[in-house]
């Protein structure tokens, strides 16, 4: 008989404080001799993985899962099996329990389960045995995921099959230490993956939802089910539009039918936790309007009216009402727009606010130290908290990359209550480790985030190639936490409140003139880095990888350089010179393109692929910047029929295998060879403070106007003054368009010396014959700043296609839209012109 021995228990307490994170030695009742545990031996199977007789789908995948990578690893199989099934020649084998603690296993292990949060789990070496197990499957399936990581050395860095790193490996051994993990945040979840493989991706890196708190009234207050209490709704009339209104939440009624309802959803469904009480996307509350009796009459801190009392009060109502019967439940919100400021008293300890932020904007001290006060607010306010973050990839045309403020942030909300993440990621996975560092810090705000990002680096791509892409990243990590701060960009979001409209909570990823900060030097610089990251890659995996990472970096050079940085363009002095300008124009359109084509090059690609592409989003751009455009549109009408540029512009039109090149040229040509204006009184001639069939849009009219003045104009007599308008501008209806391409330009001036954040941009949006919006196209926005004191024109080209979901566009309504300028800020439109291209 064996002899038993009793030892010592030396225990050894390693805790990562927030995140549960617990590592001691092994207390073993046997065998404690601290020789590690064979689970692979010079490539042999020496362990078995058990699971428990009818163990759930969940807990059988996972250990699928652990045998799968084991294999991939050393090419040997683990087979998996119950304890029954355990043939005489594997009881020498180690045990591998998976869910569950098994016969050997050890008798404590489950202790270490007592009040552990369901995400959480333990590993628990013990004898022969080795435990992998959770208070859920879910909590077994995340350990599975953190022994292939912490034993195998496995990284899923990248979504899809070449963005996991599996080491090639002959032995695998696992020491005589216990863990215990848990993570700090109970909720963790990423929107914008879209595709099985990101969501894969996303969960290896456990990534899991649990708290629901997403706009939900138009579930709640469905007006199907509340057709005959218009009371309920704004104005007294029950809403047609899906989400654009708010219940009534200073009406008594709104609480009783939501207590009854949310009851309802409970009762069938008694598993559930959580319910969200998230208001629906949309600014029209009942008590907004200003004959309300409860109408609040102050705006919040980001500038929007302030309906944080009148809503929370409410919550509070709601919540408890349902905790009478229901005491275990809890409640997540969005805390935005109306309601982003906290309450003037308590929030039930059992509502989880979510409080909505671009954390990257911390990198700016003023705003860094507002968003701690606000922190600190709302911690005094509710028990816990949860953070909705905008960690957008696309459509920034350059990886948006912040690591270390990203830690910062994620540590300070740690402590400050924060138990749940939710971010609007729209991946760019080119932005490399972002993506990855942020599902770690979730997991555990604490843990060194250098360390984070070498092991990244060195997975990625190997020990030579690492420093090189580590010098890539710590590049455009200063570019966004320092250089992007006094930027216009930056400061013209940030000095936008108060004000009608306020601040977004997130940054202007619409608004694309960050991009003339970037420099070509250092995209020749980023190029260099990431090729010799190539060059010195190890594995083929990791070769393939970094070939991935030049691959997104293609993008990011081919905005950069088809970006059109504006800047005053003289008028061609000769015939060279038009020339040269147009060869010089036309280089960066041609960049411009090459963008455009990779975004549908990358389509397919799981790591490529970006979710947002033109032209819905901004982030594209045609290459021309508004001075070239202005200086050979000149030349051209000037030019007689055969001049050189008018010569080289036909053949372009007509012969470019280049498609941006083609329409640009097009458009060029358009006025000289006559092309039919679309737009009616482009010149606004016609008219008196205002010019049919123009109607002028201004969204705060108290500091805002748009008129027809014939103080300056560029053709003609008169011009359309537009002061201080954030956001607005000239609308025209009923622009007629068919299937084609087509080219728009507009014309604005700023009095010399201006200094705004100001800028304009094309909006079309395609109706069908109905009036419906089937799609929308915009422009890049242009910074009026870089030429003031002189006429500018601005362009935008894009196609209308033969139909959109079985309809086709009748019309197009265009709009002019300014954005950001300050009361008296002025800038006038003139000679506004719509062609059809190539007819």
């Amino acid at each position: 008989m064996r002899r038993k021995v009793k030892h010592t228990i030396a225990v050894c307490l390693v805790i990562m404080l927030g995140a549960g994170m617990l590592v001691y030695a092994a207390s073993n009742g046997e065998a404690s001799s601290g020789v590690p545990l064979d689970i692979v031996k010079n490539g042999e199977a020496k362990a078995v993985v058990l699971i428990a007789t009818g163990a759930d789908s969940g807990t059988v995948a996972a250990a699928g899962t652990l045998t799968d990578y084991v294999y991939k690893s050393t090419g040997a199989r683990l087979p998996v099996m119950t304890e029954a099934d355990l043939s005489a020649s594997q009881h020498g084998y180690v045990r591998i329990f998976v869910g569950y603690i098994g016969t050997g296993g050890d008798p404590n292990a489950s202790t270490e389960l007592s009040g552990m949060n369901g995400d959480g789990f333990v590993i628990r070496p013990y004898g022969h045995t080795v435990a992998i197990v959770g208070p859920t499957p879910t909590g077994t399936e995340f350990g599975v995921y953190d022994f292939l990581e912490r034993y195998v050395g496995v990284r899923w860095l990248l979504p899809g099959p070449d963005g996991e790193d599996v080491p090639a490996r002959t032995q695998v051994t696992v020491p005589r230490t216990a863990i215990r993990e848990e993570p700090a945040a109970i909720s963790r979840q990423f929107f914008g993956l879209w595709t099985p493989e990101r969501e894969k991706w996303a969960r290896f890196n456990r990534m899991h939802e649990t708290i629901a708190f997403h706009h939900n009234m138009n579930v709640l207050f469905d007006p199907k089910k509340f057709a005959d209490h218009p009371e309920y709704y704004p104005g007294g009339k029950v809403p047609t539009h899906p989400f654009d209104w708010q219940p009534c939440f200073s009406n008594p009624a709104t609480v009783t039918a939501a207590v009854y309802r949310i009851n309802q959803y409970f009762d069938a469904n008694p598993d559930k936790m959580y319910y969200s009480l998230g208001i629906n996307d949309s600014k029209n509350f009942c008590e907004a309007n200003p004959a309300h009796p409860s109408y609040p009459n102050k705006l919040n801190s980001i500038g929007k009216l302030d309906m944080s009392d009148i809503y929370y009060g409410w919550v509070n109502q709601v919540a408890a009402g349902v905790l009478q019967t229901k005491p275990d439940k809890y409640f997540g919100l969005l805390a935005y727009s109306s309601v982003y400021d906290p309450p003037s008293f308590a929030l039930n300890s059992h509502v989880i606010p979510y409080i909505t932020d671009d954390r990257m904007a911390w990198a700016d001290p003023d705003l860094s130290a507002s968003g701690s006060t606000a922190m600190a607010t709302w911690a005094a306010k509710a028990d816990k908290i949860g953070w909705y973050d905008y960690l957008y990839g696309t459509p920034y045309a350059l990886p948006r990359v912040y690591p270390h403020l990203m830690k910062d942030n994620y540590a300070a909300g740690n402590s400050h209550h924060v138990v749940g993440h939710a971010a609007e990621l729209y991946p760019n996975f080119g932005e490399g480790p972002k993506a990855w560092l942020a599902a770690k810090l979730q997991w555990n705000p604490n843990q060194n985030v250098d360390v984070l990002l070498d092991d990244w680096y060195t997975h990625a791509v190997g020990a030579a190639a690492a420093p090189y892409l580590k010098q890539y990243f710590d590049h455009w990590e200063q570019f966004w936490t320092t250089r992007v701060l006094p930027s216009n960009w930056f400061q013209a979001w940030k000095a936008s409140v108060p004000g009608v409209r306020g601040r977004y909570e997130y940054l202007p990823f619409l608004d694309s003139d960050y991009m003339n900060l970037v420099t070509e030097q250092e995209i020749a610089d980023s190029r260099s880095r990431l090729e010799l990251a190539v060059a010195q890659a190890g594995t083929a995996q990791q070769v393939k990888r970094a070939q991935l990472l030049l691959r997104s970096f293609d993008y990011y050079e081919a905005a950069a350089l088809g970006y059109p940085r504006e800047s005053a363009i003289a008028a061609p002095a000769d015939e060279t010179q038009a020339l040269e300008l147009l060869d010089k124009a036309m280089e960066k359109v041609e960049w411009a393109q090459k963008q455009k084509d990779l975004l549908w090059q990358f389509e397919s690609d799981p790591v490529l692929m970006q979710p947002h592409k033109p032209p819905e989003w901004d982030g594209i751009w045609s290459g021309m910047t508004s001075g070239a455009f202005n200086a050979l549109s000149d030349w051209v009408l000037a030019e007689p029929p055969g001049g050189a540029v008018r010569l080289r512009l036909e053949q372009l039109a007509t012969g470019s295998p280049v498609p941006g090149v083609a329409d640009m040229a097009a458009l060029l040509l358009a006025q000289a060879r006559g092309v039919t204006n679309l737009a009616q009184n482009p010149s606004f001639e016609s008219g008196a403070t205002t010019a049919p069939p123009w109607y002028f849009w201004v969204e705060n009219t108290a500091s805002g106007v748009i008129q027809r003045t014939n103080a300056a104009s560029r053709n003609g007599g008169y011009s359309l003054l537009a002061s201080g308008v954030n956001p607005g501008g000239p609308v025209l209806q009923n622009v007629p368009l068919g299937p084609g391409k087509y080219g728009a330009v507009f014309h604005y001036y700023t009095p010399g010396g201006t200094q705004t954040k100001g800028s304009l941009q094309w909006m079309f949006n395609l109706k069908a014959s109905g009036g419906a919006t089937l799609a929308a196209t915009q422009s890049n926005r242009v910074a009026v700043k870089y030429s003031s004191g002189q006429w500018t024109t601005a362009l935008h080209i894009f196609e209308v296609k033969p139909s959109y979901g079985g309809k086709t566009v009748q019309y197009a309504q265009a709009v002019i839209t300014l954005w950001n300028f300050a009361p008296g800020e002025q800038v006038y439109i003139d000679d506004v012109a719509i062609y059809k291209l190539n007819q």
